[in-house]
């Protein structure tokens, strides 16, 4: 993918999918409606503070833990082929925009042979804006060490979110995901999680009420 297309919104990003992977004949979105995250169910807490709380650990642990995952088959999520991606993509965003709900991308995807791939993709901690030449430096070169070589960062409003152009086996898939939480403090492990039990990768697309950045490109890795 060239340099131009720096800037480009993840919605518009997605719309080349289907040339930019000639071997997906399935992608799978899901629309949903944004949740408090865990900082804001918990607060800026330490450990130390965590223990010292008074509620019932039964539901700080809860807290904690969020809502239990279901995993996420195609059956519970939005089908669309490549070959009438660009029609059934615009009226799902549509539809999102009159629920005020937002259209995620899901990693999980099907090749002509109806075995399952995955796009890779990933969520950071990392906060953006600041000294972001920096952060998009050290992100790059993470994203390298995993053995990505092509690929986009995103800055989604909050942090940052990667997309790659390397399809994955699942098992790959598992296996890329799993070894970026050996990034530490780089990647937001909770995602991690929670998308390893559904069985599939996903990121925001599109904006609603409560997520009114769209994610933009703003660096290639590779």
């Amino acid at each position: 993918m060239s340099h131009s297309n720096l800037g480009d919104h993840a919605v518009d990003l997605v719309a080349m999918f289907p040339e930019k992977f000639p071997n997906v004949r399935r992608f799978y979105f899901k629309p949903y409606t944004p949740q408090p995250g865990f900082e804001e169910r918990m607060g800026e807490l330490s450990i130390c503070q965590l223990f010292l709380e008074q509620s019932n650990v039964a539901t700080i642990v809860q807290k904690m833990l969020g809502s239990p995952d279901v995993k996420e088959t195609a059956s519970s999520l939005e089908e669309v082929g490549a070959d009438h991606f660009s029609s059934r993509y615009s009226s799902l965003r549509d539809e999102c925009r009159q629920k005020d709900q937002v259209l995620a991308l899901c990693s999980y995807c099907r090749d002509p042979d109806d075995n399952e791939m995955h796009i890779p993709m990933m969520d950071f901690r990392v906060r953006s804006g600041g000294d972001s030449g920096r952060k998009l430096e050290f992100l790059s070169e993470a994203l390298r060490g995993l053995g990505q070589t092509d690929g986009v960062l995103l800055d989604s409003g909050k942090s940052y979110h990667y997309f790659g152009f390397h399809l994955l086996t699942q098992c790959n898939w598992r296996k890329f995901m799993a070894q970026s939480l050996l990034l530490g403090s780089l990647v937001d492990v909770r995602y991690i999680s929670h998308r390893l039990q559904a069985g599939t990768a996903t990121l925001r697309l599109t904006t609603s009420e409560h997520k009114t950045k769209m994610p933009q490109v703003v660096a290639h890795v590779g």
